[in-house]
């Protein structure tokens, strides 16, 4: 990663997902800090309603990399979730970053 980037997360189900007061556990390996990164929450095609954004700052973790909990409020907007985007900002210093995302998932 040597600029911006960006991965998307498919919900399975044309209706989306209910993330609804659910937790997203991110667990990721990075060789180098990515600042400016955030998590959009877009809704299904067909229902309408503000993206959902959450800011993140990716901490460099070495090797046994790094777990982050993100708790979601009980809200009628994060009903239908059809796509998790993570935008990834610039890496902290002046060099190339590698990200590894090993396991993304939304518990109850």
């Amino acid at each position: 990663l040597s600029g911006s980037a960006w991965v998307a997360f498919q919900a399975t189900s044309s209706d989306g997902v209910d993330l609804a007061g659910a937790t997203l556990l991110l667990e990721y390996q990075a060789d180098h800090a990515i600042s400016d990164s955030k998590l959009e929450l877009k809704l299904v095609p067909g229902l309408t309603g503000a993206v959902n954004e959450i800011a993140l700052n990716l901490e460099a973790t070495g090797p046994g990399g790094r777990a982050i909990a993100i708790p979601l409020p009980e809200t009628p907007g994060l009903t239908g979730v059809g796509e998790i985007v993570l935008m990834l900002g610039r890496p902290a210093s002046d060099t190339t970053a590698s990200l590894v995302v090993s396991r993304f998932e939304a518990q109850r």
